[in-house]
């Protein structure tokens, strides 16, 4: 998806947005510069690391065992519900998908994979849900619930 921001305030107005869907697996990247040819330079260059750390992680677990359901499956059929009128206290989007049980490890691959701030999924270890967050100051965070 490319856009173009026409306000003069941007200086990076151009954006380029690439999804990839490999076989189970989401690859979401984005970059914004002043040019839409360096965009998109930019986010074929992303594009291009993440889906080698696809393939990396896949020849690494050949034996391993594979999640119940794969990412790809879950975001398969999003249900969404937009209100018509909008204010601070509005639901906008609604989203359900299946959260099989998956390890910290591989949420964690999920979550750059995706490009995302934060991962909701069900930790193996606990049966509970928990959420990945990237940290303002750099690294991860992880919430759980006390029960």
């Amino acid at each position: 998806h490319l856009s173009v921001m026409r306000t003069p305030a941007v200086a990076d107005s151009d954006v380029a947005e690439v999804v990839v869907f490999c076989k189970g697996e989401v690859v979401r990247a984005e970059e914004r510069s002043p040019s839409m040819y360096s965009s998109i330079d930019l986010v074929a260059d992303k594009v291009a690391r993440k889906l080698r750390k696809v393939k990396e992680r896949r020849e690494g677990k050949r034996n391993k065992p594979q999640l119940k359901m794969s990412l790809g499956e879950m975001l398969e059929d999003p249900v969404e519900m937009e209100p018509e009128v909008f204010d601070a206290t509005s639901l906008i989007r609604r989203k359900t998908h299946a959260m099989p049980a998956q390890s910290l490890s591989d949420a964690m691959i999920c979550m750059d994979g995706l490009d995302h701030d934060f991962y909701m999924f069900t930790n193996e270890e606990t049966g509970k849900i928990n959420v990945m967050y990237k940290r303002k100051e750099g690294g991860l965070g992880l919430i759980e619930p006390e029960n």
